[in-house]
Protein backbone atom coordinates (compact mmCIF):
# COMPACT_ATOMS: atom_id res chain seq x y z
CA UNK A 1 0.00 0.00 0.00
CA UNK A 2 1.12 3.41 -1.13
CA UNK A 3 0.69 6.80 0.65
CA UNK A 4 -0.42 5.07 3.84
CA UNK A 5 -2.41 8.01 5.87
CA UNK A 6 -2.41 6.17 9.41
CA UNK A 7 -0.79 3.10 11.01
CA UNK A 8 -2.37 1.82 13.46
CA UNK A 9 0.15 -0.32 16.69
CA UNK A 10 -1.89 -2.86 18.66
CA UNK A 11 0.12 -5.11 21.05
CA UNK A 12 -1.88 -8.00 22.12
CA UNK A 13 -1.62 -10.45 25.00
CA UNK A 14 -4.42 -12.44 26.19
CA UNK A 15 -7.21 -10.48 24.36
CA UNK A 16 -9.38 -12.42 23.47
CA UNK A 17 -12.56 -11.00 25.39
CA UNK A 18 -12.16 -7.71 24.01
CA UNK A 19 -9.96 -8.57 20.67
CA UNK A 20 -12.96 -8.69 18.41
CA UNK A 21 -14.35 -6.04 19.42
CA UNK A 22 -11.65 -3.91 19.14
CA UNK A 23 -10.36 -4.79 15.62
CA UNK A 24 -14.42 -4.63 14.55
CA UNK A 25 -14.35 -0.89 15.80
CA UNK A 26 -11.46 -0.37 13.84
CA UNK A 27 -12.77 -1.99 10.67
CA UNK A 28 -16.37 -0.42 11.07
CA UNK A 29 -14.12 3.12 10.28
CA UNK A 30 -15.77 5.71 7.75
CA UNK A 31 -11.85 6.54 6.97
CA UNK A 32 -10.11 3.65 5.31
CA UNK A 33 -6.50 4.19 4.74
CA UNK A 34 -4.88 3.02 7.00
CA UNK A 35 -2.85 -0.25 8.12
CA UNK A 36 -2.88 -2.07 11.01
CA UNK A 37 0.34 -3.16 12.97
CA UNK A 38 -0.69 -6.07 15.12
CA UNK A 39 2.34 -7.48 17.93
CA UNK A 40 1.25 -10.65 19.61
CA UNK A 41 3.17 -10.83 23.03
CA UNK A 42 3.54 -14.47 23.67
CA UNK A 43 -0.56 -15.03 23.75
CA UNK A 44 -1.48 -18.27 25.05
CA UNK A 45 -4.89 -18.09 24.52
CA UNK A 46 -7.26 -17.66 21.23
CA UNK A 47 -5.91 -14.00 20.45
CA UNK A 48 -3.53 -15.62 17.51
CA UNK A 49 -6.99 -17.02 16.06
CA UNK A 50 -8.76 -13.80 15.96
CA UNK A 51 -5.89 -12.32 14.57
CA UNK A 52 -5.43 -14.43 11.57
CA UNK A 53 -9.27 -14.54 11.11
CA UNK A 54 -8.62 -10.89 10.25
CA UNK A 55 -5.38 -11.48 8.38
CA UNK A 56 -7.62 -13.79 5.77
CA UNK A 57 -9.98 -11.10 6.04
CA UNK A 58 -7.61 -7.63 5.41
CA UNK A 59 -4.80 -7.09 3.32
CA UNK A 60 -3.75 -3.83 5.07
CA UNK A 61 -2.35 -6.26 8.62
CA UNK A 62 0.79 -6.78 9.45
CA UNK A 63 1.53 -9.08 11.95
CA UNK A 64 4.60 -9.73 14.42
CA UNK A 65 5.16 -12.04 17.17
CA UNK A 66 7.06 -12.14 19.81
CA UNK A 67 7.85 -13.93 23.62
CA UNK A 68 6.10 -12.24 26.17
CA UNK A 69 8.14 -9.14 26.38
CA UNK A 70 5.42 -6.31 27.79
CA UNK A 71 3.58 -4.17 26.24
CA UNK A 72 5.97 -1.59 25.70
CA UNK A 73 8.49 -3.81 23.94
CA UNK A 74 5.57 -4.95 21.64
CA UNK A 75 5.55 -1.20 20.80
CA UNK A 76 8.77 -0.50 20.49
CA UNK A 77 8.99 -3.76 18.06
CA UNK A 78 6.25 -2.68 15.62
CA UNK A 79 8.09 1.14 14.99
CA UNK A 80 10.40 -0.05 12.70
CA UNK A 81 7.56 -1.03 10.42
CA UNK A 82 5.60 1.97 10.55
CA UNK A 83 4.89 3.52 6.86
CA UNK A 84 1.88 5.61 7.72
CA UNK A 85 2.32 9.36 7.83
CA UNK A 86 0.24 9.60 11.18
CA UNK A 87 0.48 6.95 14.20
CA UNK A 88 -2.22 5.99 16.50
CA UNK A 89 -1.21 3.28 19.38
CA UNK A 90 -4.26 1.92 20.35
CA UNK A 91 -5.05 -0.94 23.28
CA UNK A 92 -6.51 -4.41 22.15
CA UNK A 93 -9.04 -4.59 25.31
CA UNK A 94 -10.17 -1.11 24.14
CA UNK A 95 -12.94 -0.06 21.23
CA UNK A 96 -12.92 3.61 19.27
CA UNK A 97 -15.76 5.09 17.92
CA UNK A 98 -16.84 4.91 14.23
CA UNK A 99 -15.52 8.14 12.88
CA UNK A 100 -12.65 8.44 15.36
CA UNK A 101 -9.83 7.83 12.15
CA UNK A 102 -11.60 10.80 10.20
CA UNK A 103 -12.12 13.13 12.87
CA UNK A 104 -8.37 12.84 14.16
CA UNK A 105 -6.68 12.72 10.24
CA UNK A 106 -8.77 15.41 8.89
CA UNK A 107 -7.97 18.17 12.28
CA UNK A 108 -4.10 16.84 12.03
CA UNK A 109 -4.04 17.74 8.03
CA UNK A 110 -6.10 20.60 8.57
CA UNK A 111 -3.81 22.14 11.30
CA UNK A 112 -0.40 20.93 10.21
CA UNK A 113 -0.50 19.18 13.51
CA UNK A 114 2.22 17.40 14.75
CA UNK A 115 0.27 15.90 17.52
CA UNK A 116 -3.58 15.41 17.29
CA UNK A 117 -5.52 14.63 20.86
CA UNK A 118 -9.06 13.86 21.25
CA UNK A 119 -11.07 13.40 24.55
CA UNK A 120 -11.82 10.16 25.71
CA UNK A 121 -14.19 8.13 27.86
CA UNK A 122 -13.69 5.54 30.50
CA UNK A 123 -16.47 2.61 30.00
CA UNK A 124 -16.59 1.03 33.45
CA UNK A 125 -17.21 -3.02 34.02
CA UNK A 126 -17.42 -3.54 37.11
CA UNK A 127 -19.72 -0.62 38.89
CA UNK A 128 -22.43 1.38 37.81
CA UNK A 129 -20.15 4.99 38.23
CA UNK A 130 -21.29 8.06 36.13
CA UNK A 131 -18.78 8.95 33.13
CA UNK A 132 -19.84 12.10 31.95
CA UNK A 133 -18.66 13.53 28.82
CA UNK A 134 -15.13 14.11 29.07
CA UNK A 135 -13.86 17.82 27.18
CA UNK A 136 -10.80 19.28 27.43
CA UNK A 137 -10.74 23.10 28.32
CA UNK A 138 -9.18 23.32 25.16
CA UNK A 139 -9.76 26.16 21.94
CA UNK A 140 -10.43 23.47 19.35
CA UNK A 141 -9.80 26.56 16.71
CA UNK A 142 -6.17 26.73 17.89
CA UNK A 143 -2.47 25.42 17.61
CA UNK A 144 -0.98 25.09 21.33
CA UNK A 145 2.81 24.91 21.49
CA UNK A 146 4.77 22.46 23.57
CA UNK A 147 5.18 24.38 26.58
CA UNK A 148 1.56 24.44 26.89
CA UNK A 149 0.34 20.92 26.78
CA UNK A 150 2.95 19.97 28.72
CA UNK A 151 1.93 22.38 31.80
CA UNK A 152 -1.60 21.25 30.91
CA UNK A 153 0.08 17.77 31.55
CA UNK A 154 1.96 18.35 35.02
CA UNK A 155 -1.79 19.85 35.85
CA UNK A 156 -3.39 16.21 35.11
CA UNK A 157 -5.62 18.16 32.68
CA UNK A 158 -4.03 16.18 29.96
CA UNK A 159 -3.48 12.88 30.99
CA UNK A 160 0.09 10.78 29.18
CA UNK A 161 -2.27 8.25 27.41
CA UNK A 162 -0.99 6.96 24.25
CA UNK A 163 -4.33 5.61 23.25
CA UNK A 164 -5.82 9.26 22.36
CA UNK A 165 -2.53 10.98 20.30
CA UNK A 166 -2.28 10.55 17.43
CA UNK A 167 1.77 11.19 15.98
CA UNK A 168 3.49 12.37 13.18
CA UNK A 169 4.78 9.26 12.25
CA UNK A 170 8.21 11.40 11.06
CA UNK A 171 8.64 13.42 13.99
CA UNK A 172 8.90 9.71 16.34
CA UNK A 173 10.88 7.93 14.68
CA UNK A 174 13.34 11.38 13.79
CA UNK A 175 12.96 11.29 17.90
CA UNK A 176 13.79 8.01 18.14
CA UNK A 177 10.46 7.31 20.43
CA UNK A 178 11.02 4.08 22.69
CA UNK A 179 9.32 2.41 25.75
CA UNK A 180 11.10 1.08 28.68
CA UNK A 181 10.93 -2.32 28.53
CA UNK A 182 9.53 -3.81 31.69
CA UNK A 183 7.59 -1.43 32.83
CA UNK A 184 3.89 -1.04 34.11
CA UNK A 185 3.56 2.66 33.32
CA UNK A 186 5.68 2.93 30.19
CA UNK A 187 3.92 5.73 27.93
CA UNK A 188 3.53 8.70 30.33
CA UNK A 189 7.46 9.50 29.65
CA UNK A 190 7.90 8.64 25.88
CA UNK A 191 4.60 10.91 25.03
CA UNK A 192 5.74 13.76 27.52
CA UNK A 193 8.81 13.66 25.51
CA UNK A 194 7.15 14.03 22.34
CA UNK A 195 5.24 16.61 23.39
CA UNK A 196 8.17 18.75 24.08
CA UNK A 197 9.83 18.02 20.45
CA UNK A 198 6.98 19.11 18.61
CA UNK A 199 5.87 22.54 18.08
CA UNK A 200 1.94 22.02 17.09
CA UNK A 201 -0.40 20.19 19.02
CA UNK A 202 -4.15 20.07 18.52
CA UNK A 203 -7.12 18.88 20.39
CA UNK A 204 -10.87 17.74 19.62
CA UNK A 205 -13.34 18.01 22.41
CA UNK A 206 -15.15 14.58 21.26
CA UNK A 207 -14.66 11.65 23.03
CA UNK A 208 -13.35 9.51 20.29
CA UNK A 209 -11.44 6.96 21.96
CA UNK A 210 -13.31 4.68 24.74
CA UNK A 211 -11.25 3.12 27.49
CA UNK A 212 -12.66 0.14 29.08
CA UNK A 213 -11.94 0.18 32.58
CA UNK A 214 -11.72 -3.81 33.69
CA UNK A 215 -10.27 -5.56 36.70
CA UNK A 216 -8.27 -7.71 34.23
CA UNK A 217 -6.69 -4.79 32.69
CA UNK A 218 -2.58 -3.75 33.87
CA UNK A 219 -3.33 -0.85 35.50
CA UNK A 220 -5.97 -2.92 38.21
CA UNK A 221 -3.68 -5.08 39.39
CA UNK A 222 -2.79 -2.92 42.25
CA UNK A 223 0.52 -3.47 44.01
CA UNK A 224 3.95 -2.61 45.10
CA UNK A 225 4.91 -2.92 41.08
CA UNK A 226 2.58 -0.78 39.80
CA UNK A 227 2.95 1.93 42.44
CA UNK A 228 6.72 1.75 42.15
CA UNK A 229 6.62 2.14 38.09
CA UNK A 230 3.69 4.98 38.87
CA UNK A 231 6.44 6.94 40.92
CA UNK A 232 9.54 6.08 38.55
CA UNK A 233 7.78 7.17 35.65
CA UNK A 234 6.40 10.31 37.17
CA UNK A 235 9.76 10.98 38.83
CA UNK A 236 11.42 10.52 35.00
CA UNK A 237 9.05 13.28 33.79
CA UNK A 238 9.95 15.01 36.28
CA UNK A 239 13.47 15.33 35.71
CA UNK A 240 13.42 15.50 31.87
CA UNK A 241 10.73 18.52 33.01
CA UNK A 242 13.23 19.86 34.89
CA UNK A 243 16.61 19.64 32.80
CA UNK A 244 15.04 19.89 28.87
CA UNK A 245 11.42 22.31 28.97
CA UNK A 246 10.57 25.72 30.15
CA UNK A 247 7.35 25.11 32.23
CA UNK A 248 6.67 27.14 34.78
CA UNK A 249 8.18 26.73 37.94
CA UNK A 250 5.15 26.37 40.43
CA UNK A 251 3.29 24.07 37.95
CA UNK A 252 6.69 22.01 38.45
CA UNK A 253 6.25 21.97 42.11
CA UNK A 254 2.51 21.35 42.18
CA UNK A 255 3.72 18.40 39.82
CA UNK A 256 6.11 17.04 42.49
CA UNK A 257 3.99 17.45 45.56
CA UNK A 258 0.76 15.93 43.44
CA UNK A 259 3.15 12.85 42.76
CA UNK A 260 4.59 12.61 46.58
CA UNK A 261 1.27 12.83 48.31
CA UNK A 262 -0.34 9.96 45.98
CA UNK A 263 2.50 8.00 47.42
CA UNK A 264 1.01 8.21 51.14
CA UNK A 265 -2.73 6.79 49.94
CA UNK A 266 -1.53 4.01 47.88
CA UNK A 267 1.09 2.96 50.40
CA UNK A 268 -1.53 3.14 53.04
CA UNK A 269 -4.22 0.95 50.72
CA UNK A 270 -1.11 -1.81 50.56
CA UNK A 271 -0.76 -1.77 54.40
CA UNK A 272 2.89 -0.49 53.44
CA UNK A 273 4.47 0.89 56.23
CA UNK A 274 4.95 4.86 55.74
CA UNK A 275 8.68 5.18 58.00
CA UNK A 276 11.71 7.36 56.98
CA UNK A 277 13.14 4.77 54.29
CA UNK A 278 9.56 5.31 52.99
CA UNK A 279 9.62 8.52 52.45
CA UNK A 280 12.96 8.89 50.98
CA UNK A 281 12.59 6.49 48.76
CA UNK A 282 9.39 8.67 47.46
CA UNK A 283 11.26 11.88 47.70
CA UNK A 284 11.50 13.51 43.90
CA UNK A 285 13.30 16.31 45.60
CA UNK A 286 14.79 17.82 48.27
CA UNK A 287 13.79 21.26 49.04
CA UNK A 288 14.94 23.30 52.26
CA UNK A 289 12.14 24.94 54.50
CA UNK A 290 13.09 28.35 52.86
CA UNK A 291 12.32 27.36 49.40
CA UNK A 292 8.95 25.75 50.50
CA UNK A 293 7.93 29.05 52.40
CA UNK A 294 9.29 31.72 50.12
CA UNK A 295 10.25 30.55 47.16
CA UNK A 296 7.19 28.45 45.90
CA UNK A 297 4.29 30.82 44.89
CA UNK A 298 1.66 27.85 45.82
CA UNK A 299 -1.32 27.81 48.28
CA UNK A 300 -0.38 27.89 51.75
CA UNK A 301 -2.12 24.19 52.22
CA UNK A 302 0.07 23.31 49.41
CA UNK A 303 3.35 24.08 51.42
CA UNK A 304 1.85 22.68 54.59
CA UNK A 305 1.56 19.36 52.81
CA UNK A 306 5.52 19.80 51.27
CA UNK A 307 6.52 20.43 54.49
CA UNK A 308 4.80 17.67 56.18
CA UNK A 309 6.35 15.28 53.33
CA UNK A 310 9.69 16.67 52.57
CA UNK A 311 10.66 17.63 55.86
CA UNK A 312 8.87 16.20 58.99
CA UNK A 313 7.70 12.84 57.17
CA UNK A 314 4.40 12.64 58.54
CA UNK A 315 2.11 13.27 55.99
CA UNK A 316 0.40 9.56 56.29
CA UNK A 317 -0.62 10.52 59.36
CA UNK A 318 -3.17 13.44 57.94
CA UNK A 319 -4.59 10.72 55.45
CA UNK A 320 -4.83 7.92 58.49
CA UNK A 321 -6.84 10.07 60.46
CA UNK A 322 -8.73 11.89 57.11
CA UNK A 323 -9.76 7.95 56.28
CA UNK A 324 -10.63 7.57 59.88
CA UNK A 325 -13.18 10.22 59.72
CA UNK A 326 -14.28 8.76 56.02
CA UNK A 327 -14.96 5.42 57.60
CA UNK A 328 -17.47 7.05 60.34
CA UNK A 329 -19.63 9.16 58.38
CA UNK A 330 -19.83 6.65 55.21
CA UNK A 331 -19.41 3.22 57.15
CA UNK A 332 -16.08 0.90 57.04
CA UNK A 333 -17.13 -1.37 53.96
CA UNK A 334 -18.12 1.75 51.57
CA UNK A 335 -15.15 2.93 51.10
CA UNK A 336 -12.83 -0.24 50.52
CA UNK A 337 -10.75 1.56 47.54
CA UNK A 338 -10.96 4.85 48.68
CA UNK A 339 -6.75 5.34 48.71
CA UNK A 340 -6.73 3.68 45.77
CA UNK A 341 -5.68 6.91 43.07
CA UNK A 342 -4.08 5.63 40.01
CA UNK A 343 -6.01 6.45 36.73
Amino acid sequence: MDNIAVTIIIPVYNAEEYLDYMLESLYNQTFKNFEVIIVNDGSNDNSEKIVVRYINKYLNIKYLKQDNQGQAEARNNALSAINGKYTLFLDADDYIESNMLEKMYEKAETMCADITICAYRKVFEYCCKNNPKPIFDADENRIYTNVEVLEMMLEERVKGYLCNKMFLSKSIIENNMHFEKGRIVEDLLPVFKQINMSKRIVFINEPLYNYRQHLRSTLHNKGVKLMDDYYFAYASVCKYARENTKVNRDKYYMFILNTQITMIPNALYLNIKCGKEFYKKYTMEYFCMYEILFKMHILFKHKIKFILFNKFRILHFYYQFKGLVLSLFRGAGKDENKYTTYS
